[in-house]
């Protein structure tokens, strides 16, 4: 499996990381050694996914390969929690504000009358305009 030569140098770095952590040669590990570890990184180290991905994957790749051991399953259960991230979601009011500062840039408003394509996208637009009215978040040219 060709691997490029930064990644080898991380997965070999994974595997040494791993020997440091026992104190013994890596083949000598124990698969509840690596469920211990992993364990280790996931609550102790606090590793983000990405990274405790990639020594999961360092491990299982020696393991497997060097090794040619079967992957112990239950090491899958300790894997770092996804972390997400919600994207910043500015307001329409606030788009135009940083927008009105550049340069160049102009706002069309369309109207229920500019939308002649389907009757359907007209309904829509004047559903909005509704909400707009009804809530008082009614565009403010």
């Amino acid at each position: 499996m060709p691997l490029a030569e930064r990644s080898v140098l991380r997965y070999w770095s994974c595997v040494r990381k791993l020997s440091e952590f026992y104190g013994k040669s890596p083949d000598l590990v124990t698969a509840e050694e690596l469920r211990l570890y992993f364990l280790h990184l996931k609550t102790e180290n606090k590793l983000a996914r990405q990274t405790s991905t990639q020594a999961i994957c360092a491990i299982k790749l020696f393991w497997e390969k060097t090794l040619r051991q079967p992957w112990p399953a239950e090491v899958e259960l300790v894997r770092a929690n996804p972390q997400f991230k919600l994207p910043v979601v500015l307001s329409a009011q606030e788009v135009r504000q940083i927008l009105a500062q550049v340069d160049g840039i102009a706002f069309v408003e369309f109207g229920n009358e500019d939308v002649v394509r389907h009757k359907l996208v007209q309904r829509i637009v004047e559903a909005y305009k509704r909400h707009a009215e009804e809530t008082g978040t009614a565009r403010r040219r």
